[in-house]
């Protein structure tokens, strides 16, 4: 039996396409910073569960990352110092995120100067966020992205939706992973707690 000629042309072919295929996947990975934030699952009780923050210990100043507005201005959470802001990290492709953000916008409204309700988008850019909500009739929710994921992380917002609240001295008081229904009696009355004891 003769022995089969290898075929250089065709093992030069498989080589360009494995070195294709890694240099796309190497492409997609360097462009979310390897740290895409991936939804967290729905919690089984969202109106009990918006009080389970997981309090950070010790508190730790906001990092000093910045985010951006529809205009490309840039903003940080230290602006914000002097009351209490809840920060709540989302995406369009949530769709957790999606059920949660018309109780944070009816929280906004209950709350009024006591807490101040910032929204930050994971989705590439401010617009995708702002067209979103402007649809869903949600624009008393302010439109912030955070494309570089830079704030997020520095947050530890691995997934979304997660909520950090922050006190007026701008430290981090705890966050919560997961949908929660924020007017819920229970939600606002631990919220109200923490505020009163601050």
């Amino acid at each position: 039996m003769a022995a089969r000629k290898f075929n250089w042309g065709t093992a030069l072919f498989v080589l360009l396409v494995l070195i294709a295929i890694a240099a796309l996947a190497y492409s997609a990975l360097h462009e979310t910073g390897g740290n895409t934030p991936s939804a967290v699952p729905p919690q089984d009780s969202p109106a009990a569960s918006a009080s389970d923050f997981i309090v950070s210990e010790p508190a730790k100043p906001v990092p000093d990352n910045a985010f951006v507005d529809v205009a490309g201005g840039s903003h940080k959470l230290t602006d914000y110092k002097g009351g209490y802001v809840l920060v709540n990290f989302w995406a369009t492709w949530c769709a957790p995120c999606k059920v949660e953000l018309p109780s944070l916008a009816r929280l906004k409204d209950k709350m009024g100067d006591q807490l101040k309700v910032v929204t930050i988008s994971v989705d590439k850019n401010a617009d995708i966020a702002a067209k979103y909500l402007t649809e869903k009739g949600l624009t008393g929710l302010p439109s912030y992205a955070d494309p570089s994921l830079d704030l997020s992380i520095a947050l530890g917002a691995d997934g979304v939706p997660t909520t950090v609240l922050i006190d007026p001295e701008g430290y981090v008081v705890g966050r919560h992973a997961g949908s929660a229904e924020w007017d819920s009696p229970e939600a606002v009355a631990a919220l109200g707690k923490i505020i009163a004891k601050g």
